[in-house]
Formats: structure tokens, C-alpha cells, sequence
């Protein structure tokens, strides 16, 4: 240890209201203790040849009452220890390693960065800059690198809505992104203007080897440019995403293996276009149950380890000697009870592989979509599925003369989801009954029995949004429906959703995503909301026929399109997301089209390339179709 360290002598209830004993301040042995093991951690891993490209502060802050392991901070005390303990160590060894700030579920990540990322110039207070042993200043922001984020959700207990929700905070954490690191570029061209020109004496802060500790010639005059400043940002990265409990393997059912790899595959799409910089999978290989896990938090991995099934094993026991766990009287693990042909022609699951020791699981292959052909140092393409030609008469999953929703069972009609809007498709996920004065819609349960859920009667505070809730909630919203005029061309009625629980004048609308909309551009999971009923969004065009609940908030002029849009539980069934890898090593094309069909019906699209006139029509480049609850890469 270096000199001044001490430990504490046991860790027993130190996880709230602070982790580290006498807190993170600079005069905290116990925390300057925790810096030096990460040093030790970064040592242990170089001595095998192993370098680490990134760290985060901690796992989950905010999340101390889980049964694993934690360590709580909160924004405040993360700074604190990050500003005093671990940036000078981590800087001095190891100036290459990023450090990652959150790391927790994106409910909270705007609270959080609006904090860290907050303007020091606004208040220089000593709580804002420490100082090291040598009285110069040190600025915490110096030695954050980016922002870690989970796709878990609040909700308990059910895991339904892991990877669900929060992409609008997403878009909002990238907005801030880009107006932290302009302000940021700006103040140093500011400060370096008047070191320059000698107006007043600076105060000098000490080096560490701080990787944006001035403007160079390469970013000095370009300070406008959004694409430069938007390739210096802070990284975004999701850190981890996985499906619990148990695995596919074990349940044993092919539609709770599939509906997580679609869920892979949409939180994948969402997230790279909201402006997320990669894609970490919690785990690629466990055990037939999970695990090995010490505290009985089984999850799923793309691929499951079965040694035991080996064509080469003559004798090997199903559960590892590392996994502790052992099933209980009544519990079994389906996957053990079927053939290999079985398992092949009934959960997909690839007969070979297993012959090899492993079940490759549809995770993996939907997974590899992004991992093989969207290469590290891809960008993303505007790219968003619209709607179908024929305006509101033909839709992507209910064709012409048809009024019924296609698409299947609505799975995302659960309560927790947000309610967004998105181009209409035609889709249960778009399908709207006014009925008790609520705007509801329902999904089939495994008995066949209808579910029924609605609109809440409040704003998310962490989501920013409205979400659904049960019909029979004490939550749920109660609307007025207001009839405005109509005109000619309208063919369904315009009203307003006016709520009844809550202050007058307030009605259903619109709140369009930050950062443009990201790479789905405004259009693609813009959150419903509750407004003055005057806002030009809480004007609707409902159709009691097809139940459709349309908004022309962002309607473009453009020929032969309608550019409405569809109040939506979470988001469409049809994805599609776009990437450049024209500058990556090892791409196998310039441009990458990854297209995600989530319902029970094949779809036909057009891929389409916009031209250069306004009111010219898009140029087609490719007509196909994507059979139900597949995923398909298209290169060009």
C-alpha cells in the first residue's frame, strides 16, 4: 500500500447512506484506500497482458438494496471521490483507462448527469474544484470520460421491463453530452484567448496527464462544427443488459427464448440510434440454470454451457463444482428432458452445438447481427421505418379495406411501459377504445384472457413520460373527449383528450425527443405527455373503426406520404436501424441495414434513400419482406 492508506476492519453496514467509511472528502484514508485498489486491480490484469479500456466508479450506486454486493454514493459523494481519490491515481498510472460515471439504470441518469455535467463557471464555490496536495485546483469533470448506463428497470419484482424503457432518457443524456462538451470547448477557448493575450493571471492546475486540458490546432475555429464536437463528446456506453430469471434453456418454452431476443435485438436498435457508443451483454456463457451465481440471481445468457451432453463426455455432472446452488425438490431443467432433435425443431437451438457442450440460444444469433456486421467505429444512419403509401387505408399490418389490427398479441400492452408515438403501422401496439372514459388497449394472457391497460394520470418524474397502467387502477387517466372542427380531408374525428383528475385545461400531447429524435430523427418514440390543452400536440385524430389515435405534430410536406403519427404502447413492432461501417476494419459493406420484425405477420418494406428535392420522392433501392418475429441484415 502507499503511504497514509488505511483499512477499515470490517465492511458489515457500510453500504448506506455513503459506502466508504468517513465519506469521500480528501481527507478520507478509507476512500483514497478504495482508489488504490483499482490501481491494484489495473496492475493485477496488466501483469497478464490484459489492458483495461475502461472503469467504472461503481456498479448500480443507487441500487444498495440488492442482495449482491454494493456501494452506494450519490452524485455529490461519486464527484467527491472520483475528484479527490481515483482520477489523480488513475490519471498518474494508467492516463489510457476511461472512467465511467452511473453505471445504473437510465431512470436516473438525467438527475445524475445534470449534476456532474452542471457549469462549475456558474459557481466557483471550493465544493466545485478540490484541490491536491500541492494547493493547485483540481476540476472533477477533468477525469470523468463518460457515462455508463443498465437496461434494468425500477419495477419489482417482474423483469418484463428490463430494456424497456428509459430510451428517451437516453436521447436526453446525449443531448446533454453534446452542450456539455460545447460549453466545455468554448470556456477553454475563452481561457486561452486570455492567457494569450495576458488579461489577467490564471491559476494552474496540475497536469495528471488530463486528455482535454487544452484546445489544440485540430479543434481551435471549429467550434461550430456539431459532427466534430459530437466525435469529442463523453462516452455513452450501455453496460450491461441481460434477461432474468433463469435461462431459455431451462424454461424451456421457445416464445420466452424468442421474446428475449427480440428484446435484445429493439433495445440494441433504440439505443444506438438514441445516441448509446456500444453494447455490453452481461454475460455470453452460464450454466444450464444461470449461474454460477453466489447469491441465487439466475439469468440468461446467448449461449448456455451443457458439458455433460458432449458427444466426446463419457461421464460429466450436470451442475459445475463452482455453482453452490443445487435444484430443490420439484425443480427441473426442461432442456434436460428433451433430445437434442427436440431441442433443435422445438426451441431452436442448433443440434451440433449441442453435440459440442453448448446450447446456442436465439440471443446470440440476434445479438450477432449488430456484433458481426456493425463493426467497432460504425456510425449511425438516419433510418426509421415509416408508414405505408396508402396513408391511413393501408398500413404495414392491415391492408386495404381491413379495419381489425394486425400484428398479433400485444405484448407491450403491460403496465410500466411508456405510451410514445411513432409512424402508424397498423399494429395492436397502435390499436386505441375509448371505453369509461379512458383510452385503453389489452393484451392476451398465457389463458387467452384479456388484460386490460390505460393511460396513467401523471408524467413519469425519472422517465419523462406518461406510462401504462391497469384499468382498474386508482392511477389511471380519465379523459373528456373534446371534438374540434374538422375539415374535408379528414376521415377521422379531431378531438382532445381533456383529463378529468387533474388541474383544468390540461390534455393528452406530445413532447418531442432532445437530441432531434437521434438517428430515428423526431418521429421515432417521441413521449406522450400531459400539456395545456392549447399546445399545438394535444390536437388528435382518433378513428373509432380502426382505433387509431394519430398526431400530424410533425407532419413535412412530401409527396404521396402521410406524416402522422401513432400513439404507441413502447414502440412499433417493425424497427429498422441504419449504420455506417464504410471506416471500420473488417466490414463487409459501406452501409448496414439491421430490419426487426417483432409481430406474428410477415411485412413488406421498401428501402428507400432520400434524393436531393424536397418534394421529390425517395429513391427505392430495395423491395422485400421480413417474415414474423425475425431480424435480417441487409448490406450495401
Amino acid at each position: 500500500d502507499k503511504n497514509n492508506v488505511s483499512h477499515a476492519s470490517r465492511m458489515d453496514g457500510t453500504a448506506t447512506p455513503e459506502c466508504l467509511k468517513d465519506g469521500t472528502g480528501p481527507e478520507s484514508k478509507y476512500a483514497l484506500s478504495w482508489a488504490n485498489y483499482f490501481h491494484s486491480f489495473l496492475n493485477a490484469y496488466k501483469s497478464h497482458g490484459i489492458d483495461i479500456w475502461a472503469v467504472t466508479v461503481q456498479n448500480a450506486p443507487v441500487n444498495v438494496d440488492a442482495q449482491w454486493e454494493g456501494c452506494a454514493f450519490s452524485p455529490s459523494s461519486e464527484e467527491e471521490f472520483i475528484m479527490h481519490h481515483l482520477g489523480p491515481i488513475l490519471r498518474e498510472s494508467y492516463p489510457d483507462v476511461n472512467i465511467l460515471v452511473y453505471d445504473a439504470n437510465r431512470e436516473h441518469a438525467v438527475e445524475w448527469m445534470n449534476y456532474l455535467w452542471r457549469d462549475r463557471n456558474l459557481d466557483e464555490k471550493e465544493e466545485n474544484l478540490g484541490s491536491d496536495g500541492d494547493g493547485d485546483r483540481i476540476n472533477a469533470l477533468d477525469f470523468m470520460d463518460g457515462v455508463a448506463m443498465q437496461w434494468y428497470s425500477d419495477a419489482k419484482p417482474s423483469h418484463m421491463l428490463d430494456g424497456a424503457l428509459g430510451t428517451p432518457n437516453m436521447h436526453r443524456v446525449a443531448e446533454m453530452a453534446y452542450f456539455y462538451q460545447k460549453r466545455k470547448e468554448e470556456n477553454m477557448k475563452k481561457e486561452e484567448k486570455e492567457r494569450e493575450k495576458g488579461l489577467e493571471e490564471q491559476e494552474t492546475t496540475k497536469s495528471y496527464n488530463l486528455r482535454h486540458s487544452s484546445i489544440d490546432s485540430t479543434t481551435t475555429g471549429i467550434m461550430d462544427d456539431n459532427d466534430s464536437i459530437m466525435e469529442r463528446m463523453p462516452i455513452l456506453l450501455d453496460t450491461e443488459a441481460t434477461h432474468c430469471s433463469s435461462t431459455g434453456y431451462a424454461i424451456g418454452d421457445i416464445d420466452v427464448s424468442w421474446y428475449r431476443a427480440e428484446r435484445n435485438g429493439h433495445a440494441i436498435l433504440a439505443q444506438l440510434a438514441a445516441g448509446s457508443n456500444g453494447w455490453i451483454e452481461y454475460n455470453m456463457v452460464l450454466d444450464p440454470i444461470g449461474g454460477p451465481n453466489h447469491v441465487e440471481n439466475f439469468c440468461d445468457a446467448p449461449i448456455v454451457a451443457v458439458p455433460h451432453r458432449a458427444q466426446s463426455v463419457v461421464e460429466f455432472q450436470l451442475m459445475p463444482d463452482f455453482e453452490h446452488y443445487q435444484l430443490k425438490e420439484g425443480e427441473v431443467i426442461m432442456g434436460e428432458y428433451e433430445t437434442k432433435f427436440t431441442l433443435g425443431s422445438k426451441m431452436g437451438y442448433p443440434p451440433s452445438y449441442i453435440d459440442a457442450g453448448i446450447v446456442v440460444q436465439p440471443m446470440f444469433y440476434y445479438t450477432g447481427h449488430f456484433s458481426r456486421y456493425v463493426r467497432p467505429g460504425s456510425t449511425p444512419l438516419m433510418a426509421l421505418v415509416g408508414e405505408s403509401p396508402g396513408g391511413a387505408m393501408s398500413r404495414t399490418f392491415r391492408p386495404v379495406g381491413k379495419t381489425s389490427p394486425g400484428g398479433g398479441n400485444n405484448n407491450n400492452a403491460r403496465e410500466g411501459i411508456e405510451v410514445t408515438v411513432w409512424p402508424c403501422e397498423g399494429s395492436t401496439r397502435q390499436h386505441w377504445t375509448m371505453a369509461n372514459e379512458q383510452l385503453q388497449t389489452y393484451r392476451l394472457n398465457g389463458y387467452g384472457e384479456q388484460l386490460c391497460v390505460t393511460l396513467r394520470d401523471s408524467v413519469d418524474v425519472s422517465l419523462g413520460g406518461i406510462l401504462l397502467t391497469d384499468c382498474k387502477a386508482d392511477d389511471a387517466a380519465s379523459f373528456t373527449v373534446v371534438t374540434e372542427p374538422k375539415t374535408d380531408s379528414d376521415e377521422a374525428d379531431v378531438v382532445k383528450f381533456m383529463t378529468t383528475k387533474r388541474r383544468a385545461n390540461e390534455c393528452l400531447g406530445i413532447e418531442p425527443l432532445a437530441n432531434g429524435g437521434g438517428a430515428y430523427g423526431p418521429r421515432g418514440g417521441a413521449q406522450a405527455v400531459l400539456l395545456p390543452c392549447d399546445h399545438e400536440s394535444a390536437i388528435w385524430h382518433y378513428s373509432s373503426k380502426t382505433g387509431e389515435v394519430v398526431s400530424q405534430y410533425f407532419s413535412w410536406d412530401g409527396p404521396e406520404t402521410n406524416s402522422g403519427v401513432c400513439l404507441t404502447t413502447g414502440w412499433p413492432f417493425l424497427q429498422a436501424g441504419a449504420f455506417d461501417t464504410s471506416g471500420t476494419t473488417s466490414a463487409e459493406s459501406d452501409v448496414v441495414v439491421v430490419v426487426l420484425n417483432e409481430s406474428s405477420d410477415d411485412a413488406n418494406f421498401v428501402l428507400a434513400t432520400p434524393t436531393s428535392g424536397q418534394r421529390q420522392p425517395p429513391s427505392s433501392l430495395l423491395k422485400s419482406s421480413i417474415p414474423a418475429h425475425s431480424i435480417q441484415t441487409i448490406l450495401l
